[in-house]
């Protein structure tokens, strides 16, 4: 395993060994740099040696870990890289300066933060050099992020006046300095490096695995042959630790008050919201907790391996207990129970599982009907008594490889809604987060 810093090794020695004078396509210089991303390949994430390499303190009140999804995570896409050589990476990437890890700046971090909240937006919208019809479009932008913060914390406190613009300005000033006035700083949120710092299948006892790939993008040019970019990208399956330094916010003007827990919560949710890194709109940079990701991810033959002595495990980390099921298509059905025998499975009750739409809000994981799946999108339509046609077909981004059947039931995660119960506006779904329900 190599511990050779990636960061020196992609921006300093990558170009080491390299025939100038040849030809942008010669072949040579196309294996240097292949054997080049194989010593960068074949560094593992380890618990000790990212200890030894960031020295925060942990801290369940100041930060939170979540995993990598399908297909990975780009961070740093801006950084000059490239010659135009066959066989290199075209595009930069983040690296640590100190300890070549591909860490998520904390800088990142805060602009994903910032960008939910609406005060710019707002500010945007009410300057007189704005067109008239750009400040409209401004407005109701500003208003489905309002309501979405919110949203939020309403559910985190219980209480609606945090719905109100003025709280929701002033927490905004406090979580990121927004108005230019001078003063201190102290008492405000700060922002540290998200790290890597273990893989999610480590757990299930998988130690081989690479956390750095690469992956292509390819433009098209009209009457051009197309020309595939290559680029680097942090592998599915890594876990990031987001740290930050939080204390407790008071609102003096109405006396309301968030806790450091509460602050976490909301960073937690934008962010998986959200996402962070670049091309998120087709996927990359979407993150889950580890036990939705090793739900949605570990494969049949990973929980065989662990039946009989990893129950425990898997119960923790967010698997059903031994009255469910594993379907294995084509083959018998499997459970992880201590005895080993199968109980008899009941068909799924559609009706005792369809909710009102005065619960929407209370529920995380809804029933859906699968209508139409094209590439990476699945259409869906809520099974929710009560709620209008309009609302309840819904579209939401699917990268895994085995695709959902079309009439199907399945669970689906949602992410947000906007509006308030039951006049409901909109509702926005999890990428990936679509479970297929059996014995239906």
């Amino acid at each position: 395993m190599s511990t050779y810093n990636n960061g020196l090794r992609f921006y300093k020695a990558y170009y080491n060994g390299i025939n100038w004078s040849a030809k942008n396509d010669d072949d040579d210089n196309a294996k240097k740099f292949d054997s080049c991303h194989q010593k960068m390949f074949s560094q593992r994430l380890s618990s000790n040696l990212t200890q030894k390499l960031f020295a925060y303190p942990e801290s369940d009140a100041n930060s939170f870990t979540l995993a990598t999804t399908y297909p990975g995570l780009i961070i740093g896409t801006g950084i000059p890289h490239g010659s135009g050589r066959k066989g290199e990476v075209k595009i930069g990437f983040h690296f640590d300066y100190t300890t070549g890890m591909p860490v998520i700046p904390g800088s990142s971090i805060k602009g994903v933060l910032r960008s939910v909240f609406p005060m710019d937006l707002y500010e945007l919208s009410e300057d007189e050099k704005t067109d008239e019809q750009l400040k409209k479009a401004l407005s109701n932008q500003a208003n489905g992020r309002e309501n979405y913060i919110g949203d939020l914390l309403k559910t985190m406190t219980g209480d609606d006046r945090w719905k109100e613009k003025e709280v929701i300005y002033r927490l905004t000033n406090w979580l990121f300095k927004h108005d230019d006035k001078p003063g201190p700083m102290s008492g405000r949120v700060i922002y540290h490096d998200a790290v890597p710092i273990k893989m999610t299948k480590q757990q299930l006892g998988v130690s081989d695995i690479p956390f750095l790939g690469t992956d292509f993008i390819t433009p098209h040019q009209p009457l051009k042959n197309p020309n595939p970019i290559q680029f680097l990208k942090v592998l599915p399956g890594v876990v990031y630790r987001f740290q930050f330094q939080l204390h407790e916010y008071k609102d003096e003007k109405l006396d309301l008050t968030l806790k450091k827990n509460d602050v976490k919560d909301l960073f937690k949710d934008i962010i998986k919201l959200i996402g962070v890194g670049a091309k998120t709109n087709v996927g990359y940079g979407q993150l889950l907790t580890e036990e939705e990701y090793l739900e949605l991810y570990t494969s049949e033959k990973e929980l065989s391996a662990f039946k009989g002595k990893s129950n425990e495990l898997l119960t923790k980390k967010g698997f059903k207990k031994s009255n469910e099921a594993f379907e294995t298509k084509g083959r018998s059905q499997e459970r992880l129970v201590e005895s080993g025998k199968e109980e008899e499975v009941k068909p799924f009750d559609l009706e005792k599982h369809r909710i009102h739409v005065d619960k929407l809000r209370e529920n995380k994981k809804v029933v859906a009907r699968i209508l139409k799946v094209e590439g990476h999108k699945v259409s869906v339509q809520l099974e929710v008594e009560g709620l209008e046609i309009k609302l309840a077909k819904l579209s939401v981004n699917f990268f895994r490889k085995e695709k959902p059947s079309v009439n199907k039931l399945c669970w689906v995660t949602i992410k947000g809604i906007d509006g308030k119960a039951p006049n409901w506006k909109a509702i926005r779904l999890e990428t990936n987060m679509i479970t297929e329900i059996e014995n239906q």
